[in-house]
Protein backbone atom coordinates (compact mmCIF):
# COMPACT_ATOMS: atom_id res chain seq x y z
CA UNK A 1 0.00 0.00 0.00
CA UNK A 2 1.09 3.62 -0.85
CA UNK A 3 2.14 6.06 1.54
CA UNK A 4 -0.74 8.21 0.17
CA UNK A 5 -3.07 5.42 0.25
CA UNK A 6 -2.37 4.85 4.36
CA UNK A 7 -2.29 8.21 5.09
CA UNK A 8 -6.22 8.66 3.52
CA UNK A 9 -6.89 5.64 5.96
CA UNK A 10 -5.58 6.97 8.75
CA UNK A 11 -7.96 10.24 8.01
CA UNK A 12 -10.60 8.72 7.29
CA UNK A 13 -9.95 6.04 10.47
CA UNK A 14 -9.32 9.89 13.09
CA UNK A 15 -12.60 10.97 11.55
CA UNK A 16 -14.93 7.77 12.78
CA UNK A 17 -12.78 8.12 15.97
CA UNK A 18 -13.66 11.48 16.67
CA UNK A 19 -17.46 11.26 15.20
CA UNK A 20 -17.73 7.73 18.03
CA UNK A 21 -15.55 9.12 21.16
CA UNK A 22 -15.00 13.14 20.28
CA UNK A 23 -11.58 15.02 20.19
CA UNK A 24 -10.52 13.30 23.45
CA UNK A 25 -10.78 9.86 22.08
CA UNK A 26 -8.14 10.97 19.12
CA UNK A 27 -4.99 8.91 20.13
CA UNK A 28 -2.44 7.71 18.05
CA UNK A 29 -2.85 4.62 19.37
CA UNK A 30 -6.76 4.39 18.97
CA UNK A 31 -6.47 5.96 15.07
CA UNK A 32 -4.06 2.94 14.05
CA UNK A 33 -6.29 0.80 15.53
CA UNK A 34 -9.40 2.26 13.69
CA UNK A 35 -7.45 1.78 10.87
CA UNK A 36 -5.97 -1.50 11.04
CA UNK A 37 -1.76 -0.47 11.07
CA UNK A 38 0.47 -0.39 13.52
CA UNK A 39 1.87 2.78 15.21
CA UNK A 40 4.67 2.58 13.64
CA UNK A 41 3.32 3.32 9.91
CA UNK A 42 1.15 6.53 11.87
CA UNK A 43 4.77 8.28 12.84
CA UNK A 44 5.94 7.66 9.24
CA UNK A 45 3.06 9.62 7.70
CA UNK A 46 2.16 12.20 10.44
CA UNK A 47 4.97 14.17 12.91
CA UNK A 48 2.22 14.41 15.53
CA UNK A 49 -1.31 14.03 16.45
CA UNK A 50 -1.84 17.69 16.12
CA UNK A 51 -0.72 17.26 12.70
CA UNK A 52 -3.66 14.99 12.06
CA UNK A 53 -5.70 16.86 13.67
CA UNK A 54 -4.88 19.80 11.79
CA UNK A 55 -5.41 17.87 8.51
CA UNK A 56 -8.47 16.52 9.77
CA UNK A 57 -9.77 20.17 10.51
CA UNK A 58 -9.50 21.70 7.23
CA UNK A 59 -11.26 18.95 5.57
CA UNK A 60 -14.25 19.08 7.03
CA UNK A 61 -14.28 22.95 6.84
CA UNK A 62 -13.97 22.35 3.32
CA UNK A 63 -16.62 20.50 3.12
CA UNK A 64 -19.06 22.14 5.16
CA UNK A 65 -18.05 25.23 3.13
CA UNK A 66 -17.92 24.00 -0.72
CA UNK A 67 -21.57 22.54 -1.36
CA UNK A 68 -22.59 26.63 -0.68
CA UNK A 69 -20.97 27.96 -3.69
CA UNK A 70 -23.16 24.88 -6.04
CA UNK A 71 -26.15 27.07 -6.80
CA UNK A 72 -27.30 28.41 -9.97
CA UNK A 73 -25.93 31.95 -10.49
CA UNK A 74 -28.95 32.67 -12.76
CA UNK A 75 -31.23 33.75 -10.37
CA UNK A 76 -31.35 36.80 -8.06
CA UNK A 77 -28.02 36.85 -5.74
CA UNK A 78 -30.69 37.41 -2.60
CA UNK A 79 -32.02 34.04 -3.44
CA UNK A 80 -28.22 32.79 -4.20
CA UNK A 81 -27.45 33.38 -0.57
CA UNK A 82 -30.44 31.71 0.31
CA UNK A 83 -29.74 28.25 -1.59
CA UNK A 84 -26.28 28.92 -0.46
CA UNK A 85 -26.68 29.35 3.17
CA UNK A 86 -29.48 26.56 3.15
CA UNK A 87 -26.77 24.38 1.77
CA UNK A 88 -24.59 24.72 4.96
CA UNK A 89 -27.77 24.30 6.81
CA UNK A 90 -28.51 20.90 5.46
CA UNK A 91 -25.04 20.24 5.91
CA UNK A 92 -25.29 21.11 9.60
CA UNK A 93 -28.98 18.96 9.45
CA UNK A 94 -27.68 16.02 7.77
CA UNK A 95 -24.14 15.50 9.95
CA UNK A 96 -24.37 17.53 13.34
CA UNK A 97 -21.98 15.73 14.34
CA UNK A 98 -19.76 17.41 12.46
CA UNK A 99 -20.45 20.63 13.74
CA UNK A 100 -20.30 19.35 17.22
CA UNK A 101 -16.80 18.19 16.58
CA UNK A 102 -16.02 21.60 15.52
CA UNK A 103 -17.07 22.67 18.95
CA UNK A 104 -15.09 20.20 20.52
CA UNK A 105 -12.40 21.58 18.96
CA UNK A 106 -13.25 25.32 20.21
CA UNK A 107 -13.78 24.52 23.41
CA UNK A 108 -10.85 21.97 24.15
CA UNK A 109 -8.52 24.13 22.65
CA UNK A 110 -9.82 27.19 24.86
CA UNK A 111 -9.43 24.91 27.74
CA UNK A 112 -6.00 23.90 26.94
CA UNK A 113 -6.86 20.26 26.28
CA UNK A 114 -5.20 20.37 22.61
CA UNK A 115 -2.90 23.09 21.16
CA UNK A 116 -4.14 26.56 21.31
CA UNK A 117 -2.66 26.93 17.42
CA UNK A 118 -5.43 24.25 16.48
CA UNK A 119 -8.07 26.15 16.97
CA UNK A 120 -6.56 29.50 15.80
CA UNK A 121 -5.91 27.19 12.53
CA UNK A 122 -9.76 25.71 12.51
CA UNK A 123 -10.90 29.68 12.29
CA UNK A 124 -8.14 30.60 10.31
CA UNK A 125 -9.08 28.27 7.72
CA UNK A 126 -12.76 28.54 8.06
CA UNK A 127 -12.73 32.46 7.12
CA UNK A 128 -10.00 31.63 3.97
CA UNK A 129 -12.64 29.34 2.69
CA UNK A 130 -15.75 31.36 3.31
CA UNK A 131 -14.18 34.21 1.91
CA UNK A 132 -13.08 32.03 -1.15
CA UNK A 133 -16.78 31.36 -1.33
CA UNK A 134 -18.16 34.90 -1.19
CA UNK A 135 -15.58 36.02 -4.27
CA UNK A 136 -17.23 33.01 -6.25
CA UNK A 137 -21.08 33.93 -5.26
CA UNK A 138 -20.31 37.55 -6.01
CA UNK A 139 -18.11 36.61 -9.10
CA UNK A 140 -21.16 34.16 -10.88
CA UNK A 141 -23.86 37.01 -9.51
CA UNK A 142 -22.37 40.18 -11.06
CA UNK A 143 -22.08 41.25 -7.52
CA UNK A 144 -19.59 43.09 -5.28
CA UNK A 145 -19.02 43.53 -1.72
CA UNK A 146 -19.85 47.18 0.00
CA UNK A 147 -17.83 46.04 2.67
CA UNK A 148 -13.92 44.01 2.72
CA UNK A 149 -14.91 40.46 1.82
CA UNK A 150 -12.60 39.30 4.83
CA UNK A 151 -15.52 41.55 7.21
CA UNK A 152 -18.03 39.70 5.43
CA UNK A 153 -16.71 36.64 5.62
CA UNK A 154 -16.34 37.07 9.77
CA UNK A 155 -20.42 38.00 9.79
CA UNK A 156 -21.22 35.37 7.80
CA UNK A 157 -18.72 32.35 10.43
CA UNK A 158 -20.70 34.55 13.28
CA UNK A 159 -23.88 33.93 12.22
CA UNK A 160 -23.67 30.17 11.59
CA UNK A 161 -21.33 29.53 14.39
CA UNK A 162 -24.31 30.72 16.10
CA UNK A 163 -27.41 29.38 14.30
CA UNK A 164 -25.98 26.13 14.42
CA UNK A 165 -25.18 25.78 18.18
CA UNK A 166 -29.09 27.17 18.68
CA UNK A 167 -30.04 24.38 16.08
CA UNK A 168 -27.92 21.51 18.36
CA UNK A 169 -29.49 22.83 21.77
CA UNK A 170 -33.15 23.11 20.89
CA UNK A 171 -33.74 20.60 17.88
CA UNK A 172 -35.56 23.46 16.17
CA UNK A 173 -34.97 23.24 12.36
CA UNK A 174 -37.97 25.77 11.04
CA UNK A 175 -36.45 28.75 13.27
CA UNK A 176 -32.92 27.95 11.94
CA UNK A 177 -34.62 27.73 8.29
CA UNK A 178 -36.04 31.25 9.39
CA UNK A 179 -33.08 32.94 10.93
CA UNK A 180 -30.97 31.81 8.15
CA UNK A 181 -33.49 33.02 5.01
CA UNK A 182 -33.72 36.07 7.42
CA UNK A 183 -29.72 36.97 7.33
CA UNK A 184 -29.70 36.04 3.66
CA UNK A 185 -31.60 39.34 3.31
CA UNK A 186 -29.57 41.09 5.31
CA UNK A 187 -26.26 40.00 3.65
CA UNK A 188 -27.72 40.39 0.22
CA UNK A 189 -27.87 44.22 0.65
CA UNK A 190 -24.02 44.23 1.44
CA UNK A 191 -23.50 43.80 -2.42
CA UNK A 192 -24.52 45.77 -5.44
CA UNK A 193 -23.50 45.53 -9.19
CA UNK A 194 -19.99 45.92 -10.27
CA UNK A 195 -20.84 48.45 -12.31
CA UNK A 196 -22.81 50.80 -9.66
CA UNK A 197 -21.06 53.85 -8.57
CA UNK A 198 -20.60 54.84 -4.89
CA UNK A 199 -23.52 57.24 -2.85
CA UNK A 200 -22.62 60.86 -3.56
CA UNK A 201 -22.02 62.64 -0.68
CA UNK A 202 -25.50 64.33 0.71
CA UNK A 203 -25.44 68.39 0.18
CA UNK A 204 -24.03 69.97 2.90
CA UNK A 205 -21.72 66.78 4.57
CA UNK A 206 -18.48 68.57 3.26
CA UNK A 207 -15.87 70.18 5.68
CA UNK A 208 -16.94 74.33 5.57
CA UNK A 209 -13.91 76.41 5.57
CA UNK A 210 -14.10 79.35 7.26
Amino acid sequence: MSAAARRTLLLEAARRVIDRDGVAGVTTRAVCAEAGMGQGAFHHLFASRDELLHQVLSELIEGIVARSTDVDPATPFEQVLVAALLLDWETLRDTPRIRTVLYEITVAGLRGAVQPDLVRFQYRRYREVTEQALARLAERAGVRWTAPVPAVARTVIAALDGIALQYLVDGDADAAGVTLRSFARDLAGRAVPVDARPAEPAAGSGTMEG
